[in-house]
């Protein structure tokens, strides 16, 4: 596992003047969603990865309550949120981050996302452009850069063997097979650097206990194939500024593979963090603020 860091919790930096936490469940298409929100201002939307939950974006949180309104969301299928039996397409979590701006009557938000989160967010923004203030992206995932990674084989296997589709489906529900999942996923999420806060992992390997989970992630890795649209697209005119943040150390999906994207995607902004891997957002928190800082600074200034 990456190396475990002596350092702050978010309770430490909560001390610092950050808003409490309110928390809400949105019904969404006969799901109940769970929100969580602090602080006032202009908003921002935070939309995490699959397989964990609104958690990964504490030291956001804690920073940019401060100044904004924060929105941190537990996906569909993931943390406190229901998990509907459904098909978990990029087509999906557009919708839901359109009816999710729409039920919280934010007025252009800023999205934040990691992994599926970023890519719901430029899926959305691609459709909605006016309705979008900027975008932060952190690991994007497209097919070509989740085929680059440690899930790569298995992906393939699935899409091109049937017999091997039904084969995992099944695991999905073996308890052992859980019990797995939840010992080693933490540590494929980290580079170097590791988690400030030790107590994290155990959060992590409680969310992966839920007899539901894996099944959520096999669909989701079923549905990969939807996520290609986004290896074809380059940024097109009128679509909100980007900075793109990734973890060179990310072996889910590798910065090598993350590099060609931003290429043809051509983001204002662009950073690679050093020792960092899936989870930047808490294993480089300081630097991580600081881009998106930097980042909203810009987008103020180019308001007037």
């Amino acid at each position: 596992m990456g190396k475990v860091t002596a350092g702050p919790s978010p309770s430490e930096t909560a001390r610092d003047g950050d808003q409490a936490m309110e928390r809400s469940v949105f019904d969404w298409n006969g799901s109940r969603v769970v929100l969580h929100r602090a602080g006032s201002g202009s908003p921002i939307l935070f939309l995490h990865n699959g397989g964990n939950d609104h958690r990964i974006w504490d030291y956001q949180v804690a920073r940019f309550s401060r100044s904004h309104a924060v929105i941190a969301v537990d996906l569909p299928g993931y943390g406190d949120s229901d998990r509907p039996r459904t098909s978990y397409t990029l087509s999906f979590y557009e919708g839901f981050v359109r009816d999710c701006i729409d039920h919280l009557s934010l007025e252009r938000p800023v999205l934040v996302g990691n992994c599926v989160g970023s890519a719901m967010a430029v899926r959305y923004a691609l459709s909605c452009p006016d309705r979008v203030a900027g975008l932060v992206l952190c690991n994007v995932l497209t097919e070509r850069t989740l085929s680059a990674g440690v899930f790569g084989p298995l992906y393939r296997a699935i899409v091109r063997h049937p017999m091997v589709r039904r084969l995992v489906a099944r695991w999905t529900g073996n308890a052992a097979v859980r019990r797995i999942a939840r010992e080693i996923s933490p540590s494929m999420q980290y580079g170097e650097s590791g988690d400030p806060d030790p107590a994290f992992i155990g959060h992590l390997r409680a969310r992966y206990a839920h007899p539901e989970h894996l099944r959520v992630l096999y669909d989701l890795l079923c549905n990969i194939p939807d996520f290609a649209q986004l290896d074809r697209m380059a940024k097109p005119a009128g679509f909100p500024k980007t900075c793109v943040i990734w973890g060179e150390q990310n072996r889910v999906l590798p910065w090598s593979a993350g590099r060609e994207w931003c290429e043809r995607f051509v983001p204002e902004r662009m950073v690679v963090l050093p020792k960092s891997g899936h989870l930047i957002m808490r294993e480089l928190y300081d630097q991580v603020n600081e881009c998106i800082d930097g980042f909203l600074s810009e987008l103020q200034a180019a308001q007037g």
